[in-house]
């Protein structure tokens, strides 16, 4: 079914990357937000890399050959969940459509 959005819609198209591919055991390194209106203009945007657990020592090959991110990436500029969680939620409200690839996994 085609649908039109109007202009009291916007997207928010997220993406996180991860460990893996497991969501009872692999953890978020990173999440990417873009909000567009109706016609797709970029309003707002949001990017960071995020903390993993002390007991995560590593990243799998095939995860840093995929998204190019490695620990020391993560080590030096991870932040805690916690602490982006406002701003992370400050992209979402009424009248909101989420896309992504994956979006079932992702949220």
């Amino acid at each position: 079914q085609l649908w039109t959005l109007t202009s009291d819609y916007t997207d928010r198209f997220l993406d996180f990357e991860t460990t893996g591919h497991d969501v009872t055991s692999d953890y978020p390194i990173q999440i990417a937000l873009i909000l567009v209106d109706h016609n797709f203009q970029v309003l707002n945007s949001y990017s960071s890399y995020i903390s993993v657990p002390n007991s995560v020592l590593s990243l799998k090959s095939n995860v840093s050959y995929m998204t190019g991110i490695n620990m020391e990436t993560i080590t030096s500029q991870g932040q805690e969940i916690a602490s982006i969680q406002p701003e992370i939620s400050s992209f979402f409200g009424d009248n909101t459509i989420i896309v992504g690839q994956n979006i079932n996994f992702d949220i």
